[in-house]
């Protein structure tokens, strides 16, 4: 699993029911400022290159509701990506938290 999903082009941050970092793709290392010591810290407590102020109250909603959001933000230097926040199912199915994926939007 961590083969594959570092080998994709999309980055994607896994965060536990606290918010706090389980893993994350090499990719992401362009949008929020990450290295390998961050797992276990909260996402809150991470900067990201994003203008999207209210990641965190999106995620959360996505925890509480168990429903997929998608949106498209952008960086402070002026890409779009877009953004999808889904939760986290164990393979019990047993929801522990929220998955982040980005993936460059378009050129507008």
């Amino acid at each position: 699993m961590k083969n594959l999903l570092d080998n994709t082009e999309t980055g994607t941050i896994f965060l536990d029911n606290k918010l706090d970092i389980l893993r994350f793709t090499p990719q992401v290392n362009k949008l929020f400022n990450l290295i390998s010591s961050d797992v276990g810290r909260s996402i809150t407590h991470i900067v990201s290159n994003f203008e999207h102020a209210a990641l965190e109250k999106d995620i959360t909603q996505v925890i509480e509701t168990l429903s997929s959001k998608e949106l498209q933000v952008r960086t402070k230097s002026g890409e779009w990506y877009n953004l999808r926040i889904m939760p986290y199912r164990t393979m019990d199915n047993f929801i522990s938290g929220a998955g982040v994926d980005l993936s460059q939007d378009n050129p507008r």
